[in-house]
């Protein structure tokens, strides 16, 4: 009679495999694949009393365990530079690649979360306020045009004819411009 185990769910084998760095405290840049893979093969074991399909990616990461124990048994290869290859290498990439966009992950939904918290409503300004259009000064318009006759018939004419009514086109200006300025 075997004790039953509650194994942890993992996203996959690089989770695991992050999940041993971790409970053995070891540096990821210096794993030790004896004892990592030993620990791998345990879990692929409790496994496989749970799930067959979940299970193939885990025996893959496994057979690189190996892979890569088998590697380090064997003298060291050199590259061109004479200097020695670590079998281990490329799985520390993928494993530092992973742990990256897993806590990217973490903060994306931590973000999530907070926006929860944050409302947003449309802009709801009644007509009335969009319409106002601030009240025009006749001396104020005067002022600004100085001693320009016609500039001066203009003003007066937009500000006492038109009531105030804002010049929304070209067309309107030029019918304004002709009222304003009587012909000769």
């Amino acid at each position: 009679m075997g004790i039953p185990v509650k194994l942890q769910a993992f996203e996959g084998p690089l989770d695991l495999l992050l999940h041993l760095i971790d409970k053995n405290k070891v540096n990821i840049y210096d794993i030790p694949i004896v004892e990592i893979t030993d620990q791998y093969l345990a879990y692929i074991e409790e496994m496989q009393r749970q799930d067959l399909n979940v299970m193939s990616e885990f025996l893959v990461m496994a057979a690189t365990l190996i892979d890569i124990k088998s590697k380090m048994l064997l003298p060291p290869e050199v590259d061109e530079e004479g200097e020695e290859l670590d079998p281990r290498e490329e799985l520390v990439q993928k494993l530092l690649e992973y742990k990256m966009y897993k806590y990217m992950s973490y903060e994306l939904r931590d973000r999530e979360e907070d926006a929860a918290y944050h409302l947003y409503k449309k802009e709801n300004i009644p007509d009335e306020v969009k319409a106002y259009r601030e009240p025009v000064n006749l001396d104020d318009l005067l002022k600004d045009y100085g001693e320009d006759n016609w500039a001066k018939r203009i003003a007066k004419f937009i500000v006492e004819e038109r009531n105030e009514k804002p010049i929304e086109t070209t067309g309107e200006l030029v019918e304004v411009i002709k009222k304003a300025i009587p012909k000769k």
